[in-house]
């Protein structure tokens, strides 16, 4: 019979990895606020450099088809109307809070309320397009 080979107990040791570095990103709460119509607010957060088109496409799958979207930031005026849709909300002035890593709740609360509230009102007209399943129902 052969002879068994002695196992050396060689385990590799454990090395402790640095956890990565937490990154906080400026935050900041978009309150959006349709012009005529207070029933269809609501609020989401964004990170900082998140773009006007994504906000105009959240507008679009939420009312659906529409046209001549407008957002204004603040008030609805003329001088405050958001054209470019390549601008990111840092470049229309829009300054977040850094959050994350909080280790606590209380912490995580604190920095909840210490996130940037901003109104966004907008106005939209429908779509002219006559959809197919209405007209089949006439």
């Amino acid at each position: 019979m052969p002879k068994k080979k002695k196992v050396k107990d060689d385990a590799p040791e454990v090395v402790e990895k640095a956890p990565p570095p937490v990154v906080k990103e400026p935050i900041v709460r978009i309150e959006f606020k349709l012009l005529n119509w207070k029933f269809m607010n609501f609020s989401m957060l964004f990170k900082e450099d998140t773009y006007i088109f994504t906000l105009k496409r959240i507008l679009r799958e939420k009312h659906g088809k529409i046209t001549d979207l407008k957002l204004c930031f603040h008030a609805f005026t003329e001088s405050n109307e958001v054209t470019d849709e390549m601008l990111t909300l840092r470049d229309c002035g829009i300054q977040g809070y850094p959050v994350g890593g909080a280790a606590s709740a209380e912490e995580r609360e604190l920095e909840e309320r210490s996130i940037p509230v901003i109104q966004l009102f907008y106005d939209y007209k429908p779509a002219d397009e006559p959809d197919p399943v209405i007209l089949f129902f006439r």
